[in-house]
């Protein structure tokens, strides 16, 4: 009797259901509104950029001269604005660079170029800035620092060309690039293009190139220190190590999991002719695509990656591990949807881990308590 029973119960139990992703719960609308009715400010010097960004108002416009270069290290900083409204800086040839299309080197030509000529960003998100959108414009470097590439005679290095530093204090929030032309260059080191250090950040329809840095990792688009949700769009990202990573920095004060994470229809490349850099000179650090450390609710759709190969790691094109040492005892990775993409060329799919293996004093991280 007891054995009939037994089969009964078991044969009453449902299948087991397939486990389905959460899906990110908030995106971020990158429709292109620039404000009505502030102040548009013509800056035709860096001395009046730096005027315009200092003395604009939330609801305000600075228009940047297509094909005029602006050097400097400019900072957008904190401004007072209850009614969120935004400051757009933009290119004067805007029109000729359509919303919603991907820009190109060639589009140059319909770009005011900001150059920084140090290690300090182009544009330096300060904590508490808000509602900042670049639209239309180059950024890129002529830093001498020798740190990055010493005794090689090469321009070099700079840390990041837009974003903030980690632990912004207050947390930056709605900063959106917007068609930017976004590089290093053949000859110089750059650590890392954009760091999305705040909430509400969007990259879209931009260009991203020549990000790499001798001997250490670089990275395209770098997220550790947001709560998101971020949008990741339409963007071409060449970089040596990874083109997008999500965790991975703050340490063990992080106190966010970057979150509603919107990737799609990004061209992720590494060009062949950074083989040699990578393997014969050992300069350049070559890991992976797409790599998430800390991430939850991640939408990585339609996207194509090429060229990954066996490096600075064994040449996954996507890395999914939680990384607790270096992002936080409360990183995870958890809810990833990945649907609808391209990988060419590269030596391995995707590689995944169900804990942090280097979450231990062993490893140099003593503390790390958490291993996710």
């Amino acid at each position: 009797m007891l054995a009939a029973l037994v089969v009964s119960v078991l044969t009453a139990v449902a299948p087991a259901q397939k486990p389905i992703a959460t899906l990110p719960q908030v995106y971020v609308d990158t429709t292109w509104n620039p404000p009505l009715g502030g102040t548009t400010w013509g800056a035709h010097t860096s001395a009046q950029l730096s005027n315009a960004i200092t003395h604009s108002l939330p609801g305000d416009v600075i228009v940047l001269d297509a094909g005029v270069t602006y050097s400097g290290a400019f900072q957008l900083p904190a401004k007072v604005n209850p009614n969120k409204k935004w400051i757009y800086i933009v290119s004067s040839a805007i029109a000729k660079l359509p919303a919603g299309t991907r820009v190109s080197p060639a589009s140059a030509v319909n770009m005011p170029k900001i150059v920084t000529p140090s290690v300090a960003p182009a544009f330096q998100v300060n904590g508490g800035a808000n509602h900042w959108r670049l639209a239309g414009l180059e950024l890129t470097a002529a830093s001498n620092y020798p740190s990055g590439c010493p005794g090689n005679g090469q321009n070099c290095m700079t840390y990041f060309l837009m974003g903030s530093q980690s632990n912004p204090t207050p947390e930056p929030d709605s900063i959106a690039l917007d068609r930017c032309y976004i590089h290093g260059s053949p000859t110089q080191d750059l650590q890392s293009a954009v760091q999305m250090h705040a909430s509400n950040y969007a990259v879209v329809d931009s260009y991203i190139d020549d990000v790499h840095i001798k001997g250490l990792d670089s990275v395209g688009l770098l997220s550790c220190w947001s709560p998101g949700p971020i949008k990741i769009m339409n963007n071409y990202v060449a970089a040596s190590t990874e083109n997008i990573m999500l965790g991975g920095c703050g340490g063990t004060g992080t106190p966010w999991v970057p979150s509603d994470v919107e990737i799609r229809n990004n061209y992720l490349f590494k060009p062949l002719s950074w083989v040699v850099a990578s393997v014969t000179n050992k300069s350049m650090v070559v890991k992976d695509a797409f790599e998430l450390k800390s991430a939850q609710r991640v939408l990585f759709d339609s996207n194509t990656i090429e060229n990954v190969w066996a490096n600075g790691q064994t040449g996954f094109a996507i890395v999914l591990i939680v990384r607790t040492s270096q992002s936080g005892d409360i990183a995870v990775v958890n809810d990833i949807t990945i649907t609808n993409n391209v990988l060419k060329n590269v030596v391995s799919g995707i590689n995944t881990a169900g804990a942090d293996n280097t979450c231990s004093p062993a490893y140099g991280y003593p503390n790390c308590h958490n291993a996710g």
